[in-house]
């Protein structure tokens, strides 16, 4: 079974992936699924939608989101 940062994190990677814009709904509704702020759902959204072409061959999302967190100074 999934811990619930990989869900969180598999679901910006299918919104990315997909191309779908993340709106106020889709924030609301991760901020109540995940409790996670809508800043930081935004902030790693947009984090995905940059490295987008790599997305796929991200097997670990967690440690690539730590590792990019650390670049950008997150």
């Amino acid at each position: 079974m999934m811990n619930n940062d990989r869900v969180f994190l598999e679901d910006l990677r299918f919104l990315v992936e997909n191309r779908l814009p993340l709106n106020e709904y889709l924030i609301e509704r991760m901020q109540e699924k995940f409790d996670k702020s809508p800043s930081m759902i935004t902030r790693l959204y947009h984090l995905f939608d940059e490295k987008r072409s790599m997305l796929p061959f991200m097997d670990d999302l967690e440690e690539v989101v730590y590792e990019l967190a650390g670049e950008k100074n997150i």
